[in-house]
């Protein structure tokens, strides 16, 4: 059976459609894109499934709780990030809540 991450990354592009969506980026990426960089490592903890054993960071996890956390400047790039978190997890279940979680000095945007 595929794994979470993979589930997630199919049906997110699933929803990107043939051409994509602005900005929307794979897994791997995202999770590069949200990881804090040269601060200090990012801690990684196995979880267990009906599955077996899952390792994940901390970044996974929230999202899989529906919970979006955006610790940056906000700008073209972090909301596009955003906007496709929010897109994937409306998809999951468009009835269930988001808790987002902001810790940024703010930002610009330009559309």
């Amino acid at each position: 059976m595929a794994s979470e991450e993979a589930q997630f990354v199919a049906r997110a592009e699933r929803l990107a459609g043939p051409t994509g969506v602005v900005g929307f980026q794979g897994a791997a990426a995202r999770e590069a894109a949200f990881a804090p960089q040269n601060r200090y490592v990012l801690p990684q903890f196995e979880e267990k499934t009906p599955y077996g054993y899952k390792r994940q960071d901390p970044y996974t996890r929230l999202f899989e709780d529906r919970i979006i956390f955006m610790g940056v400047q906000v700008d073209d790039t972090s909301a596009d990030d955003i906007m496709a978190q929010l897109l994937v997890l409306e998809s999951q279940d468009p009835n269930r809540d988001v808790m987002m979680y902001i810790n940024s000095p703010g930002g610009s945007m330009t559309a």
